[in-house]
Protein backbone atom coordinates (compact mmCIF):
# COMPACT_ATOMS: atom_id res chain seq x y z
CA UNK A 1 0.00 0.00 0.00
CA UNK A 2 1.38 3.45 -1.18
CA UNK A 3 -0.03 7.03 -0.71
CA UNK A 4 0.01 7.03 -4.35
CA UNK A 5 -3.25 4.44 -4.67
CA UNK A 6 -6.33 6.32 -5.91
CA UNK A 7 -9.83 6.28 -4.81
CA UNK A 8 -10.89 4.86 -7.95
CA UNK A 9 -7.72 1.95 -7.78
CA UNK A 10 -9.14 1.20 -4.34
CA UNK A 11 -12.26 0.36 -5.63
CA UNK A 12 -11.45 -1.63 -8.14
CA UNK A 13 -9.33 -3.79 -5.77
CA UNK A 14 -12.16 -3.83 -3.35
CA UNK A 15 -14.49 -5.26 -5.91
CA UNK A 16 -12.12 -7.63 -7.04
CA UNK A 17 -11.85 -8.87 -3.47
CA UNK A 18 -15.35 -8.80 -2.83
CA UNK A 19 -16.21 -11.04 -6.25
CA UNK A 20 -13.32 -13.60 -5.24
CA UNK A 21 -15.04 -13.96 -1.71
CA UNK A 22 -17.90 -14.56 -3.52
CA UNK A 23 -16.93 -17.19 -5.48
CA UNK A 24 -14.83 -18.51 -2.75
CA UNK A 25 -18.14 -19.06 -1.22
CA UNK A 26 -20.04 -20.58 -3.91
CA UNK A 27 -17.06 -23.17 -3.64
CA UNK A 28 -17.91 -23.98 -0.45
CA UNK A 29 -21.59 -24.17 -0.63
CA UNK A 30 -20.85 -26.92 -3.04
CA UNK A 31 -19.24 -29.11 -1.29
CA UNK A 32 -21.26 -32.28 -0.17
CA UNK A 33 -23.67 -32.51 2.90
CA UNK A 34 -23.98 -28.87 2.90
CA UNK A 35 -27.43 -27.69 2.74
CA UNK A 36 -27.00 -25.05 0.24
CA UNK A 37 -30.87 -23.99 1.22
CA UNK A 38 -30.52 -23.16 4.40
CA UNK A 39 -26.66 -21.92 4.32
CA UNK A 40 -27.23 -20.37 1.23
CA UNK A 41 -30.54 -17.83 2.73
CA UNK A 42 -28.80 -17.21 5.55
CA UNK A 43 -25.68 -16.29 3.39
CA UNK A 44 -27.72 -14.22 1.25
CA UNK A 45 -29.40 -11.94 3.96
CA UNK A 46 -26.20 -11.46 5.13
CA UNK A 47 -24.75 -10.26 1.82
CA UNK A 48 -27.48 -7.82 1.37
CA UNK A 49 -27.95 -6.10 5.05
CA UNK A 50 -24.03 -5.99 5.97
CA UNK A 51 -22.21 -5.58 2.48
CA UNK A 52 -24.46 -4.61 -0.65
CA UNK A 53 -27.06 -2.10 1.27
CA UNK A 54 -26.07 -1.16 5.18
CA UNK A 55 -27.97 1.95 4.90
CA UNK A 56 -31.35 0.60 3.97
CA UNK A 57 -30.72 -2.14 6.64
CA UNK A 58 -29.68 0.38 9.05
CA UNK A 59 -33.11 2.89 8.16
CA UNK A 60 -35.36 0.04 8.72
CA UNK A 61 -35.02 -0.63 12.28
CA UNK A 62 -36.48 0.72 14.72
CA UNK A 63 -34.84 3.92 16.60
CA UNK A 64 -34.58 2.53 19.90
CA UNK A 65 -34.06 5.25 23.35
CA UNK A 66 -30.57 5.03 24.79
CA UNK A 67 -29.54 6.62 28.17
CA UNK A 68 -26.00 5.71 26.63
CA UNK A 69 -23.83 8.63 25.89
CA UNK A 70 -22.03 6.28 23.31
CA UNK A 71 -24.79 6.00 21.41
CA UNK A 72 -25.69 9.45 21.15
CA UNK A 73 -22.38 10.03 19.77
CA UNK A 74 -22.38 7.41 16.69
CA UNK A 75 -23.64 9.23 13.93
CA UNK A 76 -21.14 7.36 11.62
CA UNK A 77 -23.03 6.46 8.46
CA UNK A 78 -22.67 3.03 7.00
CA UNK A 79 -20.75 2.64 3.90
CA UNK A 80 -21.42 -0.10 1.24
CA UNK A 81 -18.30 -2.97 0.63
CA UNK A 82 -18.74 -2.33 -2.75
CA UNK A 83 -19.19 0.26 -5.69
CA UNK A 84 -21.84 1.05 -7.51
CA UNK A 85 -19.08 2.45 -10.67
Amino acid sequence: YTASITSSELRTIDNILFVGHLRFIRTLLTCENINKIEFGTDFIRLIIDQFLFPASKRMSQPIVPSNNENDLLDDSAPEPKCSTS
